[in-house]
């Protein structure tokens, strides 16, 4: 690979929204910005395999199944031939046995294709992955040590610039008799078929929400746990429709959040996530409790339970001086977590850039924060 010339990335990214944007669609951009990437991205696979020999680079996102397999073992062999890269890439548990009993993977993926997937991993020169923990999980699961961590970096264009210390405290003083406390995510943290009894990662807060509905306004975006819509439909609560990544961050500020929430079931598939809950809330400066377990073990406000959730939430909000603080603090960590920055973007480049342990690839850590 010539480092004179842009890089020639392919993404074989597996849908258009968060997870191509955060691992394939952002980095790229800015690559490209910074003139180091050529890249283009595809959902399905090209009919004609030569379609490959023009990059530098091919990355694949969550592929598995036997048809996608035959396919990549094709791939992989025109890789060696016409010398580029096979990476891939991955920011989840993909194996049914460790995937939360609830999620919309499991009930959408009814074949296990962990076999699939362990076989196109070991035609690809290298996996990257978001999280320390999933490194583990899948070097203990495939046996193989070409594993990279390349965290998900937050884009100051798609967030950063939403934050304004003038509306926090205007909203804090605005909402200071009824703070709105706001959750942000994807159905796939609720047990939406209610095949799990409701169990979810919402289970353990469910009762400290009801039972502080008269003290918070709390506001559900992209989605709502199934026992309290009956508090959406009496007005008690708010619930906003699920809306494009690339407008997530207007929509939440314009709700004049005062607080957010991050909870997670304990088990394998969350310790694997990544602090992106945090990421956003932190941009707009919103405080957030997480719950704590891994993704989350160095975010300033963790709870374990519900009860401990709404104590972080008062505590922060007990006065303007303390919420402000708590602001600062947030935003201090994701100053430091911009796509943009040099540091954060060059982990990229330099996967791309240089093989698997060449020591050029200085930009690389294992942690997060």
């Amino acid at each position: 690979m010539n480092e004179m010339f842009p890089i020639r990335v392919l993404y074989h990214r597996s849908e258009v929204q968060a997870l191509a944007a955060w691992r394939c669609l952002w980095p790229a951009y800015q690559l490209s910005l910074r003139g180091e990437v050529v890249y283009s991205s595809i959902k399905k696979y090209f009919n004609d395999a030569l379609s490959y020999i023009s990059t530098d680079v091919v990355v694949l996102q969550r592929s598995g199944g036997n048809i996608s397999l035959k396919y990549i073992e094709k791939v992989a062999e025109l890789g060696k031939k016409a010398n580029f890269k096979l990476i891939y890439d991955v920011d989840d548990i993909l194996f049914l046995e460790d995937v939360s009993e609830f999620h919309y993977y499991r009930t959408q993926n009814k074949e296990d294709c962990k076999e699939s997937i362990i076989e196109i991993m070991h035609l690809c020169d290298e996996i990257t992955v978001s999280t320390p923990f999933l490194k583990n999980y899948y070097q203990k699961a495939t046996g193989i040590t070409e594993i990279t961590v390349l965290p998900n970096r937050i884009p100051f264009f798609w967030a950063g610039n939403l934050y304004s210390i003038e509306l926090l405290q205007r909203n804090f003083l605005k909402h200071r008799s009824k703070p709105r406390v706001v959750y942000a995510g994807s159905s796939s943290h609720i047990d939406c078929e209610r095949i799990n009894g409701d169990k979810d990662d919402f289970y353990g807060v469910l009762k400290a929400i009801e039972a502080t509905r008269k003290e918070f306004k709390w506001v559900f975006i992209g989605s709502c746990p199934y026992y309290l819509l009956k508090y959406v439909e009496s007005k008690e609560m708010e619930y906003y429709h699920f809306v494009e990544l690339g407008v997530l961050p207007r929509i939440i500020s314009s709700l004049e959040p005062n607080m957010m929430i991050a909870p997670l079931a304990d088990n394998p598939y969350n310790h694997a996530k990544s602090p992106i809950k945090f990421l956003e809330a932190a941009a707009l400066g919103i405080p957030i409790a997480c719950q704590d377990i891994t993704p989350y073990k160095q975010t300033p406000l963790r709870f374990k339970t519900g009860d401990e959730m709404v104590e972080k939430i008062r505590e922060t909000l007990k006065s303007e001086e303390k919420y402000l603080e708590a602001s600062l603090r947030g935003r201090e960590i994701v100053d430091q977590q911009w796509l943009e920055i040099d540091k954060n973007i060059s982990q990229f480049r330099d996967v791309y850039t240089y093989p698997y342990g060449d020591v050029r690839r200085s930009h690389l850590k294992e942690t997060i924060f």
